[in-house]
């Protein structure tokens, strides 16, 4: 501890630093060589990326896990200074960016990160934040507390907050802080959504005046403050409004809502962004709204399940003040053919580079041509027409238009295109920009899937969703040997029964052009009663061989049978081997307490951040294994919902000082989908 001391001491009479812990160049002076801060640098700048890539979102909730609170202040800020990481990044004077979503921090350790008190150990690197994420934290209005009146947020620009709850008096505390001047992006989704959002505060605050983007959707704002946000000369510089409606329940807030949009003496006329889903509208609202002067500048609109029908899309389509539209999002309405016919036929809509019209499932084929043939759509990059009855038919249109060439993101699930829409897109000329295909529940089979995977114009493909189809091994086969499937990031094989034996599950996990996988959903394929051999490949590490599990971040499971055995495979695996998985979903897999302690005493679950084991049978004493387990310090969320777990579980599982020692980071417990205890609420 002397040491460390004197260490400290020798950091501020460093060249680097100043005696207020503001930051000078290492090499203002020429003339210092071989000091110990030039030598520090040096061996920053060189080490590799593996040792670096710890630091921008994790390293300091990583160093908190070893500080308690007695002496979190001096030892956290002495980690702080000499962590190379930390040093290196302070003095390059670039932006920094802070992520601790859904992280569960105490208030003294928001006080060590926001407000440390000792002069010789303020955090330098504090000084070039200038992006803060804080969903899901759990802030409180006394984490919020030491936020707002830290000077080392002075360069923000962005902040999120959602899914918090701080009040009235929390947002007035924003509103106050004369820290956040610079704030652009300010993301209040899902704030205490039990109460109203009073926004009197930040509506007024001369601090708020360059915002650029405020969330609020998922929030009861009352009307009353949306009119204040609209009529304030401090909003002026808003660009992009997020609103929707679990809490917009009446015709007259509607209705308000709409003239707040369409007033003249409005202060929100610059906007480019405006999303009002589930806002419901009548026909004489949408029309008023979209034929708005204050409007004009709109390059994204979206009215998701807002009852839009035929003529509120043609409203659209022939407003001069749509003109500008780049992405309309009007999925799970009312349309008809005739609604995208307008809309495709538009000239005014020959900007848009995303179209999003899915859940409408009155649009047929000829929809689905309307857009194909029209120039006015050769922009597009993305084309959902997800759940829809466009079928074979509308699938061949879309695949032989000479003006889709653009396309990246395309989504056909559920449209009824069947075996034959497969052949009409794997034989596409001009489909071979895809970087996304979804072909969910299509009764697509295997001599289809074979087609696709030899077809040239996949080759870019990097995500593939093959959900509730009736493929089956061939299909996995076809995808595993073929050079073209090489760029899949992504791959959705769910809920296709039977489609994995053991042997096809080892042709997978082995194969040379599956490396690229980071998230592979496999739930439900596996049709046999001892699923654990199934998945015992993707566990088996083959020497001189790499195996697709090295690369997964995200792994589903659900529903394969694998059992006590299976979670012992995933528990006995070389952790060196799969160090990025970080979401594991087993649920509905007759897994007992006794899968459970194999989870609980392996060190491969370390990493897990995202935790399901809904529909098993773990009972009262899995959920005793669990709040005692040493090896779930970074899980985040777990849900054990119908695993006969009674109140002697759930007691154990919301004890707060076991909870908090064992599971610190843990912010989201589910023990039921359909009630959460009181206990659950107040500990999370």
């Amino acid at each position: 501890m002397p040491f460390i001391k004197k260490f400290i001491s020798s950091w501020k009479a460093s060249p680097t630093s100043s005696e207020h812990g503001t930051k000078e160049p290492v090499d203002s002076d020429p003339n210092v060589k071989n000091t110990m801060f030039n030598r520090t640098l040096n061996i920053s700048q060189n080490q590799s990326t593996l040792n670096c890539s710890i630091f921008p979102n994790e390293i300091l909730l990583q160093i908190l896990d070893f500080i308690d609170d007695c002496n979190y202040e001096f030892i956290g800020g002495v980690f702080m200074k000499v962590c190379k990481q930390w040093y290196c990044a302070s003095i390059t004077g670039r932006s920094i960016s802070l992520d601790f979503s859904k992280c569960k921090i105490s208030r003294n350790k928001f006080d060590l990160i926001f407000r440390t008190k000792r002069q010789n150990i303020q955090p330098l690197l504090l000084s070039n934040l200038t992006e803060l994420n804080l969903e899901g934290c759990i802030v409180g209005k006394k984490g919020l507390k030491s936020i707002m009146k830290c000077e080392f947020i002075s360069n923000l620009t962005s902040l999120n907050l959602s899914y918090n709850k701080f009040k009235h008096r929390g947002l007035k505390r924003i509103a106050k802080c004369t820290y956040l001047s610079k704030l652009t992006y300010l993301n209040l989704q899902f704030t205490d959504p039990g109460s109203e959002l009073n926004l009197t505060a930040i509506s007024q605050s001369d601090f708020m005046s360059n915002l650029r983007v405020l969330k609020l959707n998922d929030c009861s704002v009352p009307i009353t403050s949306l009119h204040q946000i609209f009529s304030s000369e401090k909003m002026k510089n808003l660009l992009e409004l997020k609103v929707s409606a679990p809490f917009f329940g009446t015709d007259v807030y509607l209705q308000e809502f709409t003239l707040l949009l369409t007033a003249q003496n409005s202060c929100l006329k610059h906007l480019t962004s405006l999303s009002m889903s589930s806002i419901r509208q009548e026909a004489l609202d949408i029309q008023s709204i979209v034929n708005s002067e204050n409007l004009q500048h709109l390059t994204l609109l979206n009215c998701k399940r807002s009852g839009i029908d035929d003529f509120g899309a043609s409203q659209i389509a022939t407003s001069k003040y749509m003109s500008n539209l780049r992405e309309l999002d009007i999925s799970n309405n009312f349309l008809r053919n005739d609604g995208i016919k307008s809309i495709a036929n538009s000239e005014l809509m020959s900007h848009l580079t995303s179209l999003r019209v899915g859940g409408n499932n009155k649009i047929t084929a000829q929809g689905a041509q309307f857009i194909a043939s029209s120039q006015y759509m050769k922009n597009l990059t993305c084309l959902r027409m997800s759940h829809t009855d466009i079928g074979c038919e509308g699938t061949s249109f879309i695949a032989s238009s000479e003006f889709l060439n653009q396309l990246t993101d395309l989504s056909l699930s559920y449209t009824n295109c069947g075996n034959q829409g497969v052949f009409h897109i794997a034989s596409s000329t001009t489909l071979n920009n895809l970087r996304r295909l979804a072909l969910n529940g299509n009764g697509i089979q295997d001599l289809a899937i074979l087609t696709l995977s030899q077809s040239p114009s996949m080759r870019q493909l990097t995500a593939l969703n093959l959900h509730g189809n009736n493929i089956g091994s061939e299909s996995v086969v076809a995808i595993s040997l073929r050079s073209q499937m090489s760029r899949l990031s992504i791959l959705d094989l769910s809920n296709n029964y039977g489609a994995l034996s053991s042997e096809i599950m080892h042709l997978l996990a082995n194969s040379e052009y599956m490396h690229n996988i980071t998230n592979l959903n496999i739930r439900k394929t596996i049709s046999s009663v001892t699923g654990y051999e199934h998945i015992r490949p993707l566990f088996t590490i083959t020497e001189n061989r790499r195996n697709v599990i090295e690369n997964i971040t995200m792994l589903n499971l659900d529903g394969n049978n694998i059992g006590d055995e299976g979670v012992k495979i995933i528990s006995q695996c070389d952790y060196r081997h799969h160090p990025r998985l970080t979401s594991l979903n087993l649920a509905k897999n007759n897994i007992t307490a006794k899968g459970v302690q194999f989870m609980t005493e392996s060190i491969n679950f370390l990493n897990i951040l995202e935790l399901i084991l809904d529909f098993n049978e773990i009972g009262n004493e899995g959920a005793i294994l669990i709040s005692h387990a040493k090896h779930f310090k970074n899980l985040t969320s777990l849900s054990v919902h119908d695993n006969q777990i009674s109140k002697q579980g759930e007691e154990a599982l919301t004890q707060q000082e076991r909870i908090s020692q064992n599971m610190p980071k843990l912010t989201r417990l589910t023990l039921s989908w359909h009630y959460n205890p009181v206990t659950v609420r107040e500990f999370l």
